[in-house]
């Protein structure tokens, strides 16, 4: 027990003097994004038992909320935990589960230019046809960066009230890159495509109402897509990818 107390003791002493340095250091540069001081990679990240890890993964709220959103954004995405979404029966039931653990989360929620922030990120995500010239370490990276932004555009932007044109550029960037993920299977499993998907969905239920709410009557498989954004059959995806190119087409917003 003593050597318990102890550990404990030393993991919030180091929180404390790393959180304290990292206000100096965030309130001098508006660049500076903050880190997480215990994180995959690291020895004391060996040490720390499964039931603490969210607690030393907390940022603390003193800067919580002075962090600029596209860093916060950036903060949300390296999240050590993320991963653990895929744990769960379905992506959607998986992140509500840890974002009820992490600040991070929650406070992107409360950010008024979540949209604008995440839709110029989403734009930079560097997935296009020339991804197949890049190298290993870059394609994992890009990966990785892909689906868990696309998480937070599924759970967080697109639960949000956003203007109607936004959602329209979020329809149109998350068709480009499901047609990217599509032509390079040898890179992107289905599981990473049904994102950019899903946020067609997202995106086509918000904008497209009428004509949306006629498949989602056609299809009960649809509901299910939308709940959990599992893809249960080939034929929902050519029809939710057919619906979004006739109304990109009708908006003349094809790429």
């Amino acid at each position: 027990m003593f050597y318990k107390a102890l550990f404990i003791i030393k993991i919030e002493f180091l929180l404390l003097l790393l959180s304290m340095f990292n206000l100096v250091s965030f309130s001098q540069d508006a660049n500076f994004i903050w880190d997480y001081p215990v994180k995959p990679g690291m020895e004391q990240w060996k040490i720390v038992k499964e039931e603490e890890k969210f607690d030393v993964c907390q940022v603390p709220e003193n800067i919580l909320k002075d962090i600029p959103t596209k860093e916060l954004i950036e903060l949300c995405i390296r999240f050590p935990l993320f991963h653990r979404v895929i744990l769960f029966d379905d992506l959607i039931t998986g992140y509500n589960q840890i974002r009820g653990k992490f600040n991070g989360f929650r406070e992107l929620s409360k950010r008024k230019d979540l949209d604008k922030e995440m839709i110029r990120l989403y734009y930079d995500l560097n997935i296009n046809n020339k991804i197949a010239t890049f190298t290993d370490k870059e394609i994992r990276k890009i990966v990785a960066k892909a689906w868990r932004m696309e998480v937070l555009i599924s759970c967080e932007v697109m639960s949000q009230s956003i203007d109607t044109n936004l959602v329209n550029e979020f329809l149109l960037e998350s068709y480009k890159k499901y047609t990217v993920k599509k032509n390079h299977p040898d890179i992107f499993s289905s599981f990473s495509y049904q994102l950019p998907l899903y946020i067609m969905t997202k995106s086509l239920a918000i904008n497209y109402g009428g004509t949306f709410d006629s498949l989602l009557i056609a299809d009960p498989q649809l509901d299910y897509f939308m709940r959990s954004c599992n893809l249960p059959s080939l034929h929902l995806e050519g029809e939710i990818v057919q619906m979004a190119y006739q109304y990109m087409n009708q908006m003349k917003k094809l790429p």
